[in-house]
């Protein structure tokens, strides 16, 4: 009799730790899919996030571009040919009166000469002939040498990538990089006051890593966040705003006589 009474027991105690462990994994279960609801929400709040902040870097960025061009449109290419056209007529009137001067004439010519000038430096502004026709690597080439020499500084570009020509980017992308270093380039001639500037071009851990090595005056990542916040800080939120587009890293830093801006986007 006593035998069974603990068989029973046994029975009932068995069957309440069944139900206990049953109970206990379909709580850890509940708790367990409502964390991975919550941060699956999580997730998807996140991106779309930084699908609306990607969205609005990319709009600001372009109204930027538009305000550029109008802008240099207004205040330098359209008042040069309304002035062209104006001496232009005079020229014409004093050539139906006898009194034309071909010296004013060649005048004129030198001013559409530089109204086209103007023109092409805002188009290559835009979108750099070399980097349509090459791609980015001969585009930055290019204009890094151009800076060579200017004020008498010395400017270099290595690439020492495995990549010898073309980068494995669409072209709105490689534009987007050229404008970035675009960007960081007119930065340090404005503040950098170097007299040496190098920089190369290397794709190491399948990034693209672009570094911008100089002798002049450097900052910090914590500089730079401050100089963001500011309401000067306008050519520095483009780059930050061209960094989320193209997932890209930007890390200042500055270590005796040498400083270094580094971007680094990721590859395909």
């Amino acid at each position: 009799m006593e035998n069974k009474t603990e068989i029973i027991i046994f029975i009932i105690a068995a069957m309440l730790l069944m139900i206990c462990l049953a109970l206990g994994i379909l709580i850890f279960f509940v708790v367990h899919r409502k964390k991975m609801l919550e941060k699956e929400a999580k997730i998807a709040s996140i991106e779309r996030d930084k699908t609306t902040e990607i969205f609005k870097a990319s709009k600001e960025a372009e109204e930027r571009e538009r305000e550029k061009v109008a802008k240099e449109l207004h205040d330098g290419i359209v008042p040069a040919l309304s002035s062209v056209e104006r001496n232009l007529e005079r020229c014409l009137k004093d050539f139906e009166n006898d009194r034309f001067d071909p010296l004013k004439l060649r005048k004129e010519i030198t001013y559409i000469e530089e109204t086209i000038e103007t023109v092409r430096g805002l188009s290559h502004d835009l979108i750099p002939r070399s980097l349509m026709a090459f791609g980015l690597i001969k585009a930055l080439s290019d204009h890094v040498a151009r800076l060579n020499g200017v004020n008498g500084k010395k400017s270099y570009f290595e690439n020492i990538s495995t990549f010898e020509e073309q980068l494995p980017f669409t072209m709105a992308e490689q534009l987007n990089i050229f404008r970035m270093c675009s960007e960081i380039l007119n930065n340090l001639s404005k503040h950098a006051f170097y007299g040496y500037l190098k920089v190369t071009m290397d794709n190491p851990d399948s990034s693209l890593m672009i570094d911008f090595i100089h002798d002049g005056k450097g900052i910090t990542n914590e500089k730079i966040v401050e100089a963001e916040n500011s309401n000067t800080g306008l050519g520095l939120k483009s780059l930050k705003s061209r960094a989320i587009i193209l997932n890209a890293d930007i890390n200042y830093t500055t270590e005796d006589d040498t400083s270094c801006v580094s971007l680094k986007i990721p590859l395909k």
